[in-house]
């Protein structure tokens, strides 16, 4: 770099480190060693080797042993066969690790010695000099390289691509998100182990640039300080990934953040993910940060089907991603700093580099203010400021050169790919694309957007889709676009073909523009897309689908294309089956359950075909219940039709007819429809009647029937047909005795469970509680009969009622780190069930076991600490409920001090709840319970003391995170009430006014109702 007429590369180059101590690692080396050379001239050389990251520790450095016959030659030599390769690159894929520095004299110079990259990057001279030449700063997981994308890695080739989130080209704005991006940071660094946090919010609202400055913070913050090992790594999960690949990251052996972007839509990546996770040692953080575009159905079916990983996300933190500026007088701000930092940045792009852009900025006309927020009302997404930021400018060198330019009435989207149109254009120059029109390469663009391509042969598939370039004779054209595609947007990972137009909302516009126009042949351009559907994998077409919505919704297109959506769906059951996941993918879902209705009404459907799409609807979901009740009901239907048909045997027919209804019923309790539910199930279970006892009872359908209908009576609150139907079913399991059938154990305990609540809704305590303890022995024998650890620990977290001690017997080579949060799930709902039912008696030896539970937990993960002060507190409660107020003391201090400490360790966020649940309980019991004895005094004192330090300091931090007031009523009203107790009534009168204004402040919002105003009051008065 000191020679005058260097340049930059076009790609710079990538730094990688080892993450993991796997050994064996392949990697290469390019140098001129002595053993390659002859005397003519110098010889470059590859030489392969390997690397284990345990050798060289603790000198700092990696050890390469090679693997190349010349390395014996050193008596020819009369040296070392590698002198002269000292600083050759050492590369572990595309990332470089570091470079040679002398051969490793210990051994027959067969390894060399390795200086790791990490330690040139550590040098802030070094940093600082590859700052001024743009080269990258920070390392990427060499081991990981194939899971992931490198967002950041992209050149400014056109104008659009000063828009992308990761080129960070517009100035990070602190002044809303800083707040955040602290979060996020103490989240990080919290403890080992691993945590998740989702950011959801509408697209262009700046989810992904927040997550890049993340990585960035986490990347710069204490790097001259910690040692190398507690350097953060980042993974962008790439798009494509295969579960051996991902299976790595169990080991990794230094703090990685990974990011998951649009995760709604990958959600087999996500479950491999979970597993490797899952299987890590926890002895170093892992952070997994998903961003989506909202955090609805797609989010609540895959917790409840996560399978044995599904633990890993019981602490999740949702955040809504709000808008970034919400005055007129913000957005204008940021408009005006978007203009200048585009105006720096315009020159880097190419074509660009000739406008005096300077001048161009101060000549322009801010159009930002006739955008309209396509959200609804609201300020629009600061994307939307910067795109009229940009096409402002873009525009107004336009006009500097003479080029006549319309603005008023077209959407930003027009404008910019209007610009962006240029540089496609431009590019075809050097192409022999002689052939094709504009049009139809315009074409090739949108369809390469809508579906993607993993490999060259995915992308061929989708071009023969197009008209004129089927068929061998069109394979070269099409190898050329193809090209061409590739090269206008090249792919972020190693797993894909083509990238894609950046941002999101500019390749939907110009998709759903493209999919509106008409082919000349005649015919809508969407019908290019159920031509694709039999070429494409199902990873296109799921894309295809997902990209086809979100164009239809936008704005722009006014509906236009959600009839197309529809028809295309219907034509293809392939797509029906992958809308199903589609539909909780995007916001506007109903051309894809249109599309479906018209499949199923229309089209001659197998039963079988409609059976599976049926049972691809998950369960207790409120956003497809319609949709899958509609289609369970046509399966009714269907079933029904073909039980009198000749071509069916009536009896096997029946059975499915029965299972078919019996299905329906549960659909139908989803969309809370008891009667009709209670109907259906009946139904069947009169065709169940009908049939050999022995032929219905070999697949248990006729107790998970009844099961249904005992359900749905209870549902209706006829409890005395509930326990009815549930007791008669468990009857004919056990035939009267506690010998159940194995495979009927599950059906079993859920009757009895069904029965319980039933006794119990009517008032029957005792027979209730008799019936849950038959539960729990329902539960021991069925944990006896199972040899799945995945099917123990989801049962024990699943079954509220069932003692865990049978499990933990059962446990066998489970961990007991992984069985112990599964047992404090069950301990914790058993407790909760007790109380519910009036209950107590031995109930303190199961809240013992739950605290010690806990506290073992705590001792294995301190993220843990906040579950015993849960325990803690519901152990207290229940004291309260067993009449011994003074048993109820200690308890409640101990969790106040359990949470007093965690203020140093957690953030508010991560325990708010629990936190405003115990000081509400220790309120009540500090007013009800002063002055009982003696002992009771002195414990009295000292949890008023835990209590009001513990709400001074929730107020505190509650200000500090701005909080609205409203929150803050309750936590004054009770300091108000412990400083009088305390006989601190000035103090007290000044909580209590705070208090009143507050809720006279919600009164005056509506938020608060006329007798609790009169309350509040009322409390506020007495300290006057």
């Amino acid at each position: 770099m000191d020679e005058l007429n260097w340049a930059i590369p076009r790609h710079a180059i990538s730094w990688g480190r080892l993450v993991t101590n796997i050994p064996s690692q392949a990697c290469m080396f390019l140098g001129l060693p002595e053993v390659g050379q002859s005397l003519e001239f110098p010889t470059l050389m590859q030489i392969p080797g390997v690397i284990n990251p345990g050798d060289g520790f603790p000198a700092d450095h990696y050890l390469m042993t090679l693997n190349h016959p010349e390395r014996a030659k050193l008596d020819q030599l009369g040296g070392s066969p590698w002198a002269g390769a000292s600083g050759s690159a050492v590369f572990r894929g595309a990332l470089l690790l570091g470079i040679i520095a002398e051969h490793f004299v210990p051994t027959n110079h067969d390894r060399l010695v390795v200086v790791p990259a990490y330690r040139l990057l550590r040098e802030r001279a070094a940093r600082t000099l590859l700052a001024e030449h743009g080269i990258p700063q920070h390392s990427d997981p060499g081991e990981l390289q194939k899971l992931a994308h490198f967002p950041t890695r992209q050149e400014k080739r056109s104008p659009a691509s000063l828009l992308e989130a990761t080129q960070r080209v517009v100035r990070f704005r602190g002044v809303g998100r800083a707040e955040t991006l602290d979060r996020l940071r103490v989240w990080c660094r919290e403890d080992d182990g691993f945590d998740s946090h989702i950011i959801h919010g509408p697209a262009g609202q700046g989810k992904t640039r927040l997550a890049c400055e993340l990585v960035d913070a986490l990347r710069t913050e204490d790097r001259d300080l910690l040692p190398h090992g507690m350097h953060w790594t980042t993974l962008w999960l790439g798009d494509r990934t295969s579960p051996e690949k991902m299976a790595r990251i169990s080991c990794v052996n230094v703090p990685l953040l990974i990011v998951v972007d649009s995760a709604e839509s990958r959600l087999d990546q996500m479950t491999d993910l979970l597993n490797a996770c899952s299987e890590h040692s926890g002895d170093v953080p892992i952070r997994l940060l998903i961003l989506a575009r909202s955090c609805g159905s797609w989010w609540t079916n895959f917790r409840a089907n996560a399978g044995l990983s599904r633990g890993l996300l019981d602490d999740t933190i949702t955040e809504f991603l709000s808008p970034l500026e919400n005055s007129f007088r913000g957005l204008s701000f940021a408009y005006r700093e978007a203009v200048q930092d585009f105006t720096l940045a315009l020159p880097s792009v190419k074509r660009m580099e000739g406008a005096d852009w300077g001048s161009i900025a101060a000549s322009i006309t801010p159009t930002w203010e006739r955008e309209q927020n396509t959200l609804g009302d609201g300020p629009p997404p600061i994307l939307s400021v910067h795109m009229a930021a940009l096409a402002d400018l873009l525009d107004a060198a336009d006009r500097a050169a003479g080029v006549e330019v319309f603005t008023s009435g077209r959407r930003l989207e027009e404008r910019l790919l209007d610009h962006e149109r240029r540089y496609w254009n431009t590019t075809t120059e050097a192409r022999e694309f002689s052939s094709t029109t504009t049009a139809e390469r315009e074409r090739a663009l949108a369809l390469a957007f809508l579906v993607g391509a993993a490999d060259a042969r995915e992308a061929d598939n989708a071009l023969t889709s197009l008209p004129g370039l089927n068929g061998d004779t069109a394979a070269a054209q099409r190898e050329l676009l193809s090209t061409w595609i590739s090269s206008l947007y090249p792919p972020s990972a190693p797993d894909l073909h083509w990238g894609t137009l950046k941002p999101d909302r500019l390749a939907e516009f110009f998709v759903g523009q493209e999919l509106m126009k008409i082919h000349p042949a005649g015919g809508e351009s969407g019908a290019l897309a159920v031509r694709s559907v039999g070429n494409l994998s199902n990873s296109q077409n799921a894309r295809l689908l997902m990209v086809y919505a979100r164009a239809a919704a936008h704005p722009a297109v006014d509906g236009a294309l959600d009839r197309p959506l529809q028809e295309l769906v219907a034509g293809s059951l392939q797509l029906a089956f992958i809308s199903v996941r589609v539909m909780q993918w995007v916001m506007d879902n109903r051309p894809l359950k249109e599309g479906i209705k018209h499949l199923v009404r229309e089209s001659s459907i197998q039963p079988y075909n409609l059976k599976i799409l049926e049972r691809n609807f998950p369960f207790g979901d409120p956003d497809l219940a319609d949709i899958a009740c509609f289609v369970s009901r046509e399966l009714v239907i269907c079933y029904e039709s073909c039980r009198w048909s000749p071509d069916y045997d009536y009896e096997s027919t029946s059975i499915r007819f029965a299972d078919a209804l019996s299905n329906h019923s549960l659909r139908l309790l989803d969309l809370d429809k008891p009667d009709a539910a209670l109907s259906c199930a009946e139904g069947a279970f009169a065709i169940y009647e009908e049939v050999p006892s022995t032929r219905v009872l070999q697949n248990r359908y006729r107790e998970e029937l009844m099961l249904n209908i005992g359900t749905a009576y209870l549902r209706k609150s006829s409890f005395e047909s509930a326990a009815s139907v549930a007791l008669r079913a468990i009857n004919e399991i056990s035939h009267n005795s506690d010998q159940v059938p194995p495979g009927l154990c599950a059906v079993y305990m859920k009757l009895l469970i069904v029965y319980a609540d039933a006794l119990r809704g009517r008032g029957l305590l005792g027979e209730a509680a008799e019936a849950y303890q038959r539960a729990v022995l329902a539960f021991d024998v069925f944990v006896a009969t199972i040899d799945q650890r995945r099917n123990v620990k989801i049962l024990i977290e699943r079954l509220p009622l069932a003692d865990p001690r049978a499990a933990e017997n059962f446990a066998g080579d489970i961990p007991r780190e992984e069985l112990l949060p599964s047992l404090y799930n069950a301990l914790h709902c058993l407790v909760v069930s007790r109380v519910k039912i009036g209950e107590l008696s031995g109930i303190e030896l199961v809240v013992d076991r739950l605290v010690s539970c806990a506290e073992e937990l705590s001792g294995l993960n301190s993220n843990f600490a906040v579950v015993v002060a849960e325990s803690l507190t519901l152990g207290a409660q229940v004291k309260l409920r067993q009449h011994e107020p003074l048993a109820a003391f200690p308890l409640t201090i101990r969790a106040l001090r359990v949470l007093n400490e965690l203020s140093d360790m957690l953030n508010l966020t991560h325990y708010e709840d629990i936190l405003v649940k115990i000081l509400g309980l220790s309120s009540r019991i500090l007013v009800e319970f002063r002055g009982l004895s003696a002992d009771g005094d002195s414990e009295w004192e000292e949890l008023a003391a835990e209590t009001e330090e513990s709400l001074e300091w929730y107020l505190a931090e509650l200000d500090a995170m701005h909080h609205t007031e409203s929150d803050l009523l309750e936590p004054l009203v009770h300091l108000a009430e412990i400083h009088a107790m305390c006989g601190e009534l000035t103090k007290a009168r000044t909580r209590a006014r705070e208090a009143v204004r507050i809720a006279e402040g919600m009164f005056a919002d509506n938020q608060l109702d006329e007798v609790s105003l009169a309350n509040v009051r009322e409390f506020g008065l007495q300290f006057e």
